[in-house]
């Protein structure tokens, strides 16, 4: 089974997603290998075997960015919050397949999609739900992207890397964007 991601947890297991087996943990303290996988009869299960990426945020939460959204998983329940886009909700997220998550500076959660673009994650209580960018004049290009990674400088601009739009530079500030390609004919040389 191909690896995509890989993350090594706050508490040193290390944390595998798969291409088609769902997630392994490996306790690197017994040497034991967990698995986690979609279960049918369970809607609090993995959603979607694919795991393209992995993330923990500071209290411990680990996210699950599969091509079936996002999945929040709570390590002492074992359950997962799944959370995936709905078209008649446009506070769902943008688009299933979750290429990478990232915290920025501020603290807030950026979430990268196939054809979605890019999402916020916002948290009240135990609700969650998706800042996208569809409904607002001049930043349409985040809402249609398919970005493949999430970075951010020192100035706290987020750039962002697609796979046919070249990189995106934008500013959650002034909410503005620059769109950075390669010259030519050639739309492959947009593909980062």
């Amino acid at each position: 089974n191909w690896i995509l991601s890989l993350l090594e947890d706050r508490e040193g297991n290390i944390w595998i997603g798969t291409h088609s087996g769902g997630i392994n943990k490996f306790d690197k303290k017994t040497g034991n290998f967990s698995n986690y996988k979609v279960t049918t009869d369970n809607l609090k299960s993995l959603k979607n075997n694919r795991v393209w990426t992995i993330f923990e945020n500071n209290d411990g939460t680990l996210f699950f960015g599969t091509s079936g959204g996002l999945n929040i998983f709570s390590k002492d329940k074992k359950s997962y919050i799944n959370l995936s886009n709905n078209p008649l909700d446009k506070n769902s997220l943008s688009n299933d397949a979750v290429n990478d998550i990232f915290k920025d500076s501020k603290g807030n959660i950026w979430v990268a999609t196939f054809g979605g673009g890019l999402n916020k994650l916002v948290k009240n209580g135990n609700k969650f739900s998706f800042e996208r960018f569809d409904d607002k004049p001049g930043l349409e290009l985040l809402s249609t992207s398919k970005i493949k990674k999430i970075v951010e400088d020192k100035q706290g601009i987020i750039w962002l890397a697609t796979f046919s739009d070249g990189v995106i530079r934008f500013d959650p500030v002034s909410n503005s964007i620059y769109k950075y390609q390669f010259a030519g004919d050639n739309s492959n040389n947009n593909r980062i």
